[in-house]
Order: structure tokens, then C-alpha cells, then sequence
């Protein structure tokens, strides 16, 4: 899987200061895409192993509240093995989080919160 962009400490999408991933490659192409940059599946970097750590060291500090999860879209059948590991490990990197740590899916203009732990 690619990434276009990952934010350690985004406002803009989710609720509190989160980090924020942008993975690459969509064929939804909706009208008025703000990140239409993303839709080549190749966009941007490789994510890997280094990747990784590199959200799990961004979400390790106190003021971080949530993870953001955009695209692109991440839920792309050449996606979803990748974001699922993705899940995963911040799920037990961060099991007890004060105020849990909650997951932002954008999809389609639809926000939906799911809190993983």
C-alpha cells in the first residue's frame, strides 16, 4: 500500500489533535475531491514497517486523542490487508488511552467515529 501524507497533529479531520494517515488509490472519484491527488494507487510513499513506527512514536504523546484514517480510500480491496494491520497494531500499542482512542473513517462525505479501544 502507498500513502500520500501522514499529519501528526491534525485538527482538520476528527475530533482533538490526531494523527492523521492519507492513503493512496480511490476509483470513486467523487466530484469535488479535496485530495484527488490520491487516487493513483501508487501515489506518494510505500508504507512500511518504518511507517509504522513512525505513527505509533507520533501517537505515543498525551495531548494525541484519536487516529484519522483518509484517502484516497482506505477501504480499496488493495488496501484493506494493510489498514486492517494498520488497526491492529495502534490497537495494541494504545490499549488503555485515558479517553480510548477513537478512529475517523472519511468515506463519501459520511463521517463515521469508531471507537477500536
Amino acid at each position: 500500500m502507498y500513502y500520500g501524507n501522514i499529519k501528526k497533529t491534525d485538527i482538520a479531520n476528527g475530533t482533538g489533535v490526531r494523527v492523521s494517515l492519507f492513503v493512496s488509490g480511490c476509483r470513486r472519484h467523487c466530484k469535488d475531491c479535496f485530495n484527488s491527488e490520491t487516487w493513483d494507487f501508487c501515489y506518494g510513499n510505500e508504507f512500511t514497517d518504518d511507517t509504522m513506527n513512525e505513527i505509533i512514536t507520533a501517537m505515543d504523546k498525551e495531548y494525541i486523542k484519536g487516529f484519522s484514517l483518509l484517502g484516497g480510500e482506505p477501504f480499496e480491496k488493495e488496501n484493506r490487508v494493510a489498514v486492517q494491520y494498520i488497526l491492529k497494531t495502534i490497537k495494541e500499542h494504545f490499549p488503555i488511552k485515558p479517553y480510548g482512542v477513537t478512529v475517523v473513517l472519511l468515506l463519501k462525505n459520511l463521517s463515521e467515529n469508531v471507537k477500536i479501544f
